[in-house]
């Protein structure tokens, strides 16, 4: 929807892009030695990957930059936001942190204060567990009569094998029980190109022991029989963590109110169901953007203007996505 012909495009990302398509796609239940593969038909079909493709979510940003800086937008990247600005009609924008402060947080020669960054509208797009968000969402009681939303953790590696390696390209394999008998979660390994794997683990945070790591239980994946001789002869060459947003449909905040939208995983937008989130928080952006035109041609950026998102949300697959999954 965003860039219809991006198919037809040569540039190197999507060359990547279509050679990733998922061809085998496997679900495996694990016990301490076995893998027990299910048959497909017992697979639900939200959670099948065949035709989907594998992608880096940065490579992806990085080629989304260049399509938006050709049509004329700016980007100031190396600027951390840290507190939201307020004023007589709700969110007035945002102030940059400081720079040039030792690890004490004393101000050095080159220190320089952290500006403030003033909006007709703020979008937060902060992803998983956005801080400034929250606080947008408790000052203006935007979660009221919500479930306070829930997190899992993803911690994973990418792993180079040899090149006589017998995982194959254009596989996925999601794994479910081993190491996680008590704790709600799963693995996945899937191909990134030719010699290269990715080896994953995501636990719910509401975990019950006080001393559970989830790099440790990454470890413990990784040293079951299945896993082990795929890994064999590899060498772990990138680390990964994130947080995911798994409170669905019951958690959604309001995600406008005035001066301020907030979308994708800032939202909670996620399809828990396919644990998957980068489509519903893209067109979350896109109709986000349509919101702020309506406000911009009607010079009013109070929140009776801005539910036109709300509207638009309301009405969008994204909505459609998370009540399939709400319970």
């Amino acid at each position: 929807d965003l860039i219809p012909d991006w198919k037809e495009r040569k540039d190197p990302f999507v060359t990547r892009a279509l050679k990733s398509e998922v061809q085998q796609d496997d679900t495996l239940f694990l016990t301490r030695s076995r893998a027990i593969k299910l048959p497909e038909w017992v697979v639900p079909p939200y959670l099948r990957h065949h035709g989907n493709l594998v992608l880096s979510g940065s490579e992806m940003v990085r080629w989304l930059v260049q399509e938006a800086v050709s049509l004329g937008v700016r980007f100031y990247p190396g600027f951390a936001a840290v507190e939201v600005l307020y004023g007589d009609s709700g969110v007035a924008g945002v102030r940059l942190g400081d720079k040039g402060r030792d690890r004490e947080g004393e101000p050095q020669v080159n220190f320089v204060p952290g500006e403030a960054i003033e909006a007709k509208v703020t979008v937060f797009a902060e992803g998983s567990l956005g801080q400034l968000a929250e606080d947008v969402i408790r000052r203006q009681g935007l979660d009221e009569g919500r479930i306070h939303q829930i997190h899992s953790l993803g911690v994973k590696e990418a792993v180079k094998l040899p090149p006589d390696h017998s995982f194959g390209e254009n596989r996925v394999v999601h794994t479910f029980g081993f190491p996680l008998t008590d704790v709600f979660g799963g693995g996945t390994i899937y191909s990134v190109d030719k010699n290269t794997i990715v080896v994953a683990l995501v636990l719910a945070l509401d975990w019950k022991y006080a001393d559970l790591n989830p790099q440790q239980e990454l470890q413990v994946f990784k040293s079951h029989p299945y896993v082990q001789r795929i890994l064999e002869g590899g060498e772990v060459i990138a680390y990964g963590a994130k947080t995911l947003p798994e409170g669905g449909y019951f958690a959604l905040p309001r995600p406008y109110t005035d001066g301020a939208l907030i979308v994708g995983d800032d939202a909670g937008v996620t399809d828990v169901r396919k644990l998957k989130g980068w489509h519903n928080a893209m067109r979350s952006g896109l109709l986000a953007g349509q919101a702020v035109m309506a406000a911009i041609e009607r010079d009013d950026f109070s929140a009776a203007t801005l539910q036109i998102y709300g509207e638009l949300l309301g009405a969008s697959p994204v909505i459609a996505d998370l009540k399939r999954g709400k319970n």
